[in-house]
C-alpha cells in the first residue's frame, strides 16, 4: 500500500503537525491530496492562519480581500505594500485609533473600505476605516 494512502486509514488520519491521528471530520477537505482530506487537522489549520496574520498582516489580508473580489466580480490592484504605505492607525473618517488585530466585530477593528464602490478596491480608492463607520456606511446604502 502506498505510503500516502496509509494515512486515511478507517476514517482516521494523523495531522502532519500535532501528528495526533484523529476522525477525518477533523480535517477540511482537500481534493487534491491522496487522501482527499487537509495534512493539517482543523484547529492546526486555524492556528497557523492565525500565526500568518500577526506575523504578515498585511500579506494575509490582501490575499483574502483578492480572493473575495474574484468571487464577486470586483476591480482590484492593490497590494500589501500600498496597504501597509495608506497604514496609519487612524480612521480616515473620525479620526479614532484603529487597529488591525482587533477581535472579529470590534467596533475599532481595522476595515479597508472603498470610497467610490464602482471603482472597486484600487489603488487611489481605498481607505482605512473602523468597523463601526464601515457598517454605518453600509447600512446607509
Amino acid at each position: 500500500m502506498n505510503k500516502r494512502k496509509r494515512l486515511c486509514i478507517h476514517n482516521k488520519q494523523k495531522c502532519r503537525i500535532c501528528k495526533v491521528i484523529q476522525p477525518v471530520t477533523s480535517f477540511h477537505k482537500n481534493r487534491h491530496n491522496v487522501s482527499k482530506y487537509d495534512h493539517r487537522c482543523k484547529n492546526c489549520k486555524k492556528e497557523q492562519a492565525r500565526k500568518e496574520r500577526e506575523n504578515n498582516y498585511f500579506q494575509s489580508y490582501i490575499r483574502s480581500k483578492k480572493s473575495e473580489c474574484t468571487k464577486k466580480d470586483i476591480p482590484f490592484n492593490i497590494t500589501a505594500e500600498y496597504i501597509e504605505s495608506i497604514w496609519n492607525g487612524k480612521c480616515k473618517i473620525t479620526g479614532c485609533d484603529i487597529y488591525y488585530m482587533a477581535e472579529v466585530g470590534h467596533v475599532n477593528q481595522a476595515h479597508l473600505d472603498r470610497i467610490n464602490p464602482e471603482k472597486g478596491y484600487t489603488i487611489g480608492n481605498v481607505a482605512w476605516v473602523s468597523g463601526r463607520i464601515n457598517r454605518i456606511k453600509y447600512n446607509a446604502t
